[in-house]
């Protein structure tokens, strides 16, 4: 059996060439940076694991059922030029079309294998699909984001023992 662990990864890596197909232009990556990007510009993406728990209504007596969320930020660098931040009509625009895009190509046929499937509607008592606009800052540069909470299930992840 596929531990839990191992769903994650696969989940996680599914989302990663999803995004990576839609072509961000500041690249993707399997972890939240822990320096700015060396090419500062664009749209940077990176996705990470986020909160895990039993999914009651998708159990059975048998198995238990779990929700996997991952953690995809967008983000792009607000701070660049003469040293004034670009106004809101600059990057606003751009993120929310990049969520957009991601968004649509998640809702397409993206196969999980393995009795996996995305959740966008928090079905079965799960958590529905839902962003977060931030600010951030990495190496004392401003970011505009965008913290995407994705959804998926893993039915059947243990077996219940009597």
């Amino acid at each position: 059996m596929t531990t839990l662990s191992q769903h994650a990864r696969d989940i996680r890596a599914k989302l990663i060439d999803v995004a990576e197909a839609e072509g961000f232009d500041g690249g993707t990556s399997g972890a939240e940076p822990k320096a700015a990007p060396v090419d500062d510009h664009g749209i940077h993406c990176s996705v990470m694991e986020g909160t895990g728990r039993a999914l009651p209504l998708a159990s059975t007596l048998a198995y238990t059922s779990v929700e996997i969320t991952s953690i995809v930020h967008l983000y792009r660098r607000i701070d660049l030029g003469d040293g004034g931040d670009e106004g809101d009509e600059v990057f606003e625009p751009e993120l929310t079309d990049a969520r957009d895009t991601l968004l649509a190509a998640l809702h397409g046929d993206v196969d999980l294998g393995q009795g996996r499937q995305l959740n966008p509607l928090g079905m079965h008592g799960g958590t529905p699909w839902s962003w977060q606009p931030a600010y951030l800052e990495i190496d004392h540069r401003k970011y505009r984001t965008q913290a995407i909470t994705v959804s998926a299930i893993v039915h059947n992840a243990w077996e219940q023992v009597a």
